[in-house]
C-alpha cells in the first residue's frame, strides 16, 4: 500500500533592515544609563567597609539619615545609624548647649543638602546626555541643531531654544509653535518625564517694539510664547504640578546686550531646576 507523501513548503517573508528606524538610538541611551549604574556600583565596591555599610543602611531606611548622620561619602566622617559611635554622638549632642545642638543640626542639614545636590547633578548630567543623543537622532531637527543650547548652570539644567535669521520656533510675530518646534518640545518632554525636578519656562524678546501703536507688547509676546512651550510639554506628559513658573522677560535679559535688536536675543528657555 502506497504512503501519501506530504510536502511542506516554507515561505520566508521578506523584511527590511532596521537601519531606517530610531530604535537603536533609544537602545544606545539605555546603554549609557546602564553604564552609569555600573560605574556607581564599581565606586561603591571600592569604598571602605564602613562606607559600604552606611550606603546599605541608607537604602534600608533613608529617613534615618535625615536626623542622625551627615554623609556617606569617603572624604568625610561616616557614622552608621544604630552603631555605638552614632549612639555616643546622640548622647553628646543631648548634653551640649542649645546653641551647640543647633550648630550640629545645621551642619548635618548642610551636609545632607550637599549630598542631595551631588545626586541631582549626576541625574541632570545624565538627562543632558540623553537629550543630546535623542535630539541628534531626529532628522527633522537637523536644521535646528545649532539653535538648541543645553547648559548646566548653578540653577540647574537649562535648555535654550534660540532664534536666528530665517529660522524661528514660532510663526512670524505669533505665539504659535511651528511643526519642527513641536517635534523638539515633544522630545524634550519625553526626557523630562524621567526626572522629578521642578521646571521653569522663560520667554525673551529683542528690543524691537512688537508693533507700532499696539497694546500688545514684548512683555505679552515673551510670556505667551513661554506659555505655548508649557502647553506643548504638558501635552506630552510633563505633569502640570511640576511647572513651577512661567516667566516673560521681554527684552530685560538680553543675550547680546551690545546689540539689543539682534534677533538672537529672542529665545525660550526651559530650566530643570535643582530641587535642594
Amino acid at each position: 500500500m502506497e504512503q501519501e507523501v506530504v510536502i511542506i513548503t516554507k515561505k520566508a517573508k521578506g523584511g527590511h533592515g532596521g537601519h531606517h528606524g530610531g530604535a537603536w538610538k533609544v537602545a544606545f541611551a539605555d546603554f549609557v544609563t546602564a553604564m552609569m549604574a555600573l560605574f556607581i556600583v564599581l565606586w561603591i565596591v571600592g569604598q571602605k567597609p564602613e562606607v559600604k555599610q552606611g550606603i546599605a543602611q541608607y537604602f534600608r531606611d533613608p529617613g534615618v539619615f535625615e536626623t542622625t548622620r551627615g554623609t556617606i561619602l569617603p572624604e568625610e566622617t561616616s557614622v552608621v545609624p544604630g552603631s555605638p559611635e552614632q549612639e555616643k554622638i546622640v548622647v553628646h549632642t543631648r548634653e551640649a548647649s542649645p546653641q551647640a545642638q543647633e550648630a550640629i543640626l545645621r551642619a548635618q542639614q548642610e551636609s545632607l543638602r550637599a549630598q542631595q545636590r551631588q545626586m541631582q547633578e549626576v541625574l541632570l548630567g545624565h538627562l543632558e546626555m540623553r537629550l543630546h543623543t535623542m535630539l541628534a537622532s531626529l532628522p527633522e531637527l537637523t536644521r535646528l541643531k545649532d539653535q538648541v543650547e543645553i547648559v548646566t548652570t548653578e540653577e540647574g539644567l537649562r535648555i535654550n531654544l534660540l532664534e536666528k535669521d530665517g529660522s524661528s520656533f514660532f510663526d512670524v510675530g505669533s505665539t504659535r509653535l511651528n511643526p519642527a518646534a513641536l517635534v523638539l518640545l515633544r522630545t524634550v518632554a519625553e526626557e523630562l518625564r524621567t526626572v522629578p525636578n521642578p521646571v521653569t519656562i522663560e520667554g525673551h524678546t529683542d528690543s524691537r517694539p512688537y508693533a507700532a501703536a499696539s497694546t500688545y507688547s514684548n512683555w505679552d509676546l515673551s510670556t505667551d510664547r513661554a506659555n505655548s512651550a508649557r502647553r506643548a510639554i504638558e501635552k506630552h506628559g510633563v505633569q502640570p504640578e511640576r511647572i513651577e513658573q512661567v516667566r516673560g522677560y521681554a527684552d530685560k535679559k538680553l543675550r547680546y546686550p551690545a546689540t539689543p535688536y539682534d534677533i538672537r536675543n529672542r529665545r525660550v528657555s526651559i530650566l530643570i531646576r535643582y530641587d535642594v
